[in-house]
């Protein structure tokens, strides 16, 4: 199994080194060994295959011997996700990230328990861990970490979605009967609202609905806050044929 490490720019063949933080978890943390082959990104789609030739105590440097691109997928996937526990965010992050999220919105629902101590700081702790989410799960492509919004705030952002699944467990329709009904073909930009331990309140699901939310049931199961995306986003790119 090949690390995948994250650097600002790859070049399209020759020598490219690790260095920062980035070089000295890779040389003294993780030991990697001249020798060894790993995998670099810039998080933006490039990639490359590489070979280290030599390790310092704070950075390596390695010979590229394949490199690519992928492009954003052919459908957009945001979860809307509610500012889970403290000790629950790292985990939700690393399955959403895990999942193929491409842009998580951090929402400060109404019966969010967790608060949003501080906009840039929050921001940036959010932002990391998805970096590193992605380096574990081997993404090229680092998942967008936009900053929070209120419901008022998403009222207007959620008018550039073409499909809103506002995930409920007390829905009267489920996600498969939904998604029957509907020409997936069609949609391109899709977000799924996760809300809050406590629940989406009545006023919030109103406000969904008015900019075409559907609610929509995930099987009979409750699931925690923290977990709840990794099932729907799932769902959805098995229903829409993107796995």
């Amino acid at each position: 199994m090949r690390t995948l490490f994250i650097i600002e720019e790859i070049p399209n063949s020759g020598i490219a080194i690790i260095d920062g933080d980035e070089g000295h978890h890779a040389a003294t943390v993780l030991r990697i060994e001249v020798g060894e082959e790993i995998l670099i990104s810039d998080g933006r789609g490039n990639w490359a295959e590489a070979v280290v030739i030599e390790r310092s105590k704070k950075s390596i440097s390695c010979e590229i011997t394949k490199s690519g691109a992928i492009g954003p997928a052919a459908i957009k996937l945001t979860c809307i996700q509610a500012l889970p526990k403290s000790d629950r965010v790292k985990e939700t992050l690393e399955l959403l990230t895990e999942a193929g999220v491409d842009q998580i919105i951090p929402w400060s629902a109404s019966k969010s328990i967790a608060k949003w101590s501080d906009k840039a700081s929050g921001l940036q702790k959010w932002q990391t861990q998805v970096r590193e989410a992605s380096k574990q799960a081997r993404r090229f492509r680092i998942p967008e970490v936009i900053d929070l919004r209120s419901t008022n705030e998403l009222k207007e952002q959620c008018r550039d979605f073409d499909l809103i699944l506002v995930f409920h467990e007390a829905a009267n329709i489920s996600f498969t009967a939904l998604i029957s009904r509907l020409e997936v073909s069609a949609y391109k930009n899709i977000a799924v609202v996760i809300g809050p331990e406590g629940g989406i309140s009545e006023s919030e699901i109103e406000i969904f609905e008015s900019v075409g939310g559907k609610l929509v049931k995930l099987g009979a199961p409750v699931f925690r806050s923290a977990h709840a995306g990794v099932a729907a986003l799932a769902a959805i790119q098995t229903a829409f044929k993107m796995w």
